[in-house]
């Protein structure tokens, strides 16, 4: 028997979170148009906090977006990338709200509808009803005892460590020229992006194919 629960919650979050973790999002639809929960920024709602994360199937970007809610029933909500795409960094606050309104089955959240609200613009959305990956199991998958040390290390594509860099300096002021991103490799597995500072993580994807490195340009010699 499907139970159900009727939900109606008001979050109060750092929009820079969500536009960070939309860094990781697939922003043109004709490329995975069946892949509407990478199209997403999901607000993974808990007692822990409420934690923006997009991926692409390449990277991936978690960011603490608000405080934790222990008067609803753990869930997630599909957020469209277009939706926090039509809002701008504001330079008067950084908050955010939104306003959530759906059911919660067995199978997750349904039919559930928003109001998003920052620096006096005010967004209706539909929250898309497909299944999002599992985020945190992919974390201890790959990093189970932690990052250690290896003889061989991945490579990355360049575009995706810009993809990290992008969604960190959405926190930095002129003040934090000294701030980074570190990228913690795993030998050939995934690696861990560490942001300085900011409650938040990142992974990014090695490049496939032939791990050696290749031979230098004939006019190096």
């Amino acid at each position: 028997m499907t139970t159900e629960t009727i939900f109606n919650i008001t979050l109060n979050l750092d929009y820079r979170a969500l536009k960070a973790a939309a860094m990781a999002c697939i922003q043109k639809q004709d490329r995975f148009p069946h892949r509407k929960a990478m199209q997403c920024v999901a607000l993974d709602i808990s007692p822990q906090g409420v934690i923006a994360v997009a991926t692409d199937g390449h990277t991936l970007i978690a960011m603490k977006a608000g405080e934790g809610v222990t008067d609803v029933e753990p869930v997630t909500v599909l957020i469209p990338f277009e939706t926090i795409d039509r809002f701008k960094l504001s330079k008067i606050t950084n908050d955010c709200t939104i306003t959530l309104n759906g059911l919660i089955t067995t199978w997750g959240p349904k039919k559930v509808t928003g109001i998003f609200s920052h620096d006096r613009l005010h967004v209706a959305f539909t929250g898309e009803e497909e299944s999002f990956p599992d985020w945190r199991k992919i974390f201890k998958d790959y990093f189970l005892k932690g990052c250690t040390s290896h003889k061989d290390v991945g490579h990355f594509n360049p575009a995706n460590i810009s993809k990290m860099q992008q969604a960190y300096s959405l926190f930095l002021t002129k003040k934090d020229k000294l701030r980074f991103v570190q990228i913690v490799h795993n030998g050939l597995n995934a690696a861990r992006v560490v942001f300085d500072g900011v409650d938040g993580e990142g992974l990014i994807m090695p490049l496939k194919g032939n791990d050696s490195f290749p031979p230098l340009a004939t006019w190096t010699k």
